[in-house]
C-alpha cells in the first residue's frame, strides 16, 4: 500500500479541460480544439444513447478469449474501483467493472459500457495503490467523457447506413475487434485530469500515482516526427503536464 502523504488537491469535475495552454500546444499540436468539435458533430449527427452503450460493451466482452484471473491482485483493483467509482457521474448509469487478465504487457484499456480490462504485467509494473487508481481513474475518465464513442461514431455512415437491416451493436462490435482503443492525445490528457479527480475524491495521492508515467518515460524514445503520430501523449510529457496541473490545484 501507499504511504501516507499529507497533501490535498481542490480538483472539481468540470467539464472545462484545465490543463495549461503550455502543456496542450506541446502535447497536442493545436490538434485538440478540432477534436472537440468533431466529437460535438459526431454527437449531434449519431448519437449513441446508454441501452446501446451497455449492448456493445457486452457483447463485445462476450466474444474475447482473454484469460481473466480473481486471485488477490483482482480483488485490489475491485477494491479500487469500487472506491473510485463513488464519484464517478456515470455510476448509476452504467456498470464499472475491472477485469485481470493474464499478459506481460503493461497496458489497461476500456470500451463502451464501463468494462476495464488491466495486464498482470500493467499490474507488476505499478508500484502502489496511488498508481493504480490513476490508471482506473484514467480509463474511467474516457468512459465519463464518451471518448469510448468516437471510433463508433467516426464509421456510423458506412457502417451502420450500409448494413441497414443489421444491428448497430455487431457493425461496433467488428469496428472494436482488436479489442484495445487508440484515443488522441487530448483525450488521454483529459482522461489522466478524470483520473486525478477520481484518486483523490477516493483518498489517494494522483501525485505519487504520476511516478508511474517517469518509470515509462525511461523505456521510450522520444522524437518530433513520432510524437505528431503517436495516439497517446509521450510519457515525460504526462508526467510533467500531471505534475503542473496538479501544482495549480494543490491546497
Amino acid at each position: 500500500s501507499s504511504p501516507v502523504v499529507k497533501e490535498s488537491f481542490d480538483i472539481d469535475n468540470e467539464t472545462l479541460f484545465s490543463f495549461g495552454d503550455d502543456c496542450l500546444d506541446d502535447i497536442d499540436n493545436g490538434m485538440g480544439q478540432i477534436g472537440k468539435i468533431e466529437q460535438q458533430m459526431l454527437d449531434a449527427a449519431f448519437p449513441i444513447d446508454t441501452d446501446t452503450e451497455k449492448e456493445v460493451g457486452n457483447a463485445f466482452h462476450q466474444q474475447r478469449n482473454y484469460t481473466f484471473i480473481k486471485d488477490n491482485r483482482y480483488d485490489k483493483l475491485k477494491r479500487i474501483l469500487n472506491k473510485l467509482k463513488r464519484y464517478a457521474d456515470r455510476k448509476n448509469e452504467i456498470n464499472y467493472e475491472i477485469y485481470l487478465i493474464e499478459d506481460d504487457m503493461v497496458n489497461a484499456w476500456t470500451v463502451m459500457g464501463g468494462r476495464i480490462y488491466f495486464t498482470t504485467g500493467m499490474y507488476d509494473f505499478a508500484r502502489n495503490d496511488d498508481e493504480i487508481a490513476n490508471i482506473i481513474g484514467h480509463e474511467i475518465g474516457h468512459n465519463e467523457r464518451k471518448h469510448t464513442h468516437k471510433h463508433i461514431q467516426r464509421r456510423a455512415p458506412i457502417g451502420i447506413l450500409g448494413n441497414a437491416l443489421g444491428e448497430p451493436a455487431q457493425v461496433a462490435i467488428s469496428i472494436l475487434e482488436k479489442g484495445t482503443i487508440a484515443f488522441n492525445q487530448y483525450q488521454e490528457l483529459e482522461a489522466d485530469r478524470s483520473g486525478f479527480y477520481l484518486a483523490n475524491k477516493a483518498g489517494y495521492n494522483p501525485r505519487i500515482g504520476l511516478e508511474f508515467w517517469q518509470r515509462m518515460a525511461r523505456q521510450e524514445d522520444k522524437n518530433i516526427l513520432g510524437k505528431f503520430f503517436r495516439s497517446h501523449p509521450y510519457s515525460d510529457d504526462r508526467y510533467r503536464c500531471g505534475m503542473d496541473y496538479l501544482d495549480a490545484h494543490k491546497h
